[in-house]
């Protein structure tokens, strides 16, 4: 192009895309970033998710402690009749301890909303996903003076003897020597069927017993969350 000041050379910009060479190299790169910081995230959720479980428990013991407080040093642990059916979890809700079932249960377990619940189920079925107490008389200390176990109450709804579809479980919690070291409330394992997942809210069973139902289940990490009768909760390794 010319003018009067002489000619003015003009250039014409060609757009160029990105090679295949380029391309790749750019997805090995994000894929690359991807695979070391992946396990990092499912750490830091794992960890979310443990420490958000303790504080599960804490609170459960803090509504536990209350109530114990108000019906003289006594825990109601299950209720078998035919007219009332009850779970730890549902005497601390009734009483207004504690707000809500998820307080009551791992966010690891499902049902992680109450509707999640399985198809028929009813919104108190969430009962059965919550943590697991001790509900099973062996799993007490020996009295010396023969009898039932120290802290082990049962009592028939009624009046009468106590016996199947007609008895309540509750602990007497001043009868046990070492609160701190007497467990509770732990994660339990899930049953698989309608028939078993029941034993999660109210039998804890032996702590040894991976994921039978019932059992305890390490969950986090391959620990156990476990709450104490003194109010600490701590987290337990399978070989401890």
């Amino acid at each position: 192009m010319k003018s009067g000041l002489g000619f003015i050379k003009t250039h014409t910009r060609i757009a160029r895309g990105f090679t295949l060479i380029e391309l790749l190299v750019v997805i090995a790169i994000i894929s690359l970033l991807v695979s070391i910081l992946l396990p990092s995230l499912t750490k830091a959720k794992q960890l979310a998710q443990e420490t958000v479980c303790m504080s599960n428990q804490r609170n459960c013991g803090t509504a536990t402690h209350m109530y114990m407080g108000d019906h003289d040093e006594q825990i109601m642990l299950f209720c078998d009749d035919v007219q009332y059916y009850a779970t730890w979890s549902e005497w601390l809700k009734v009483s207004g301890l504690i707000s809500g079932w998820d307080i009551a249960r791992c966010p690891t377990q499902k049902p992680f909303r109450d509707d999640d619940l399985p198809a028929g189920a009813q919104e108190v079925d969430v009962r059965f996903y919550c943590y697991g107490a001790r509900i099973s008389e062996y799993m007490y200390p020996v009295n010396p003076g023969g009898g039932p176990r120290k802290g082990y109450r049962m009592y028939a709804p009624y009046g009468g003897i106590p016996g199947p579809n007609n008895k309540i479980l509750a602990f007497q919690t001043d009868e046990i020597d070492n609160p701190s070291r007497h467990i509770h409330l732990a994660d339990s394992a899930f049953g698989l069927d309608s028939t078993s997942r029941g034993y999660q809210s109210w039998d804890l069973r032996s702590l040894f017993t991976y994921l039978a139902p019932g059992g305890a289940h390490f969950r986090h990490n391959d620990n156990c969350n476990l709450w104490f009768l003194d109010g600490h909760v701590e987290a337990a390794a399978v070989e401890e």
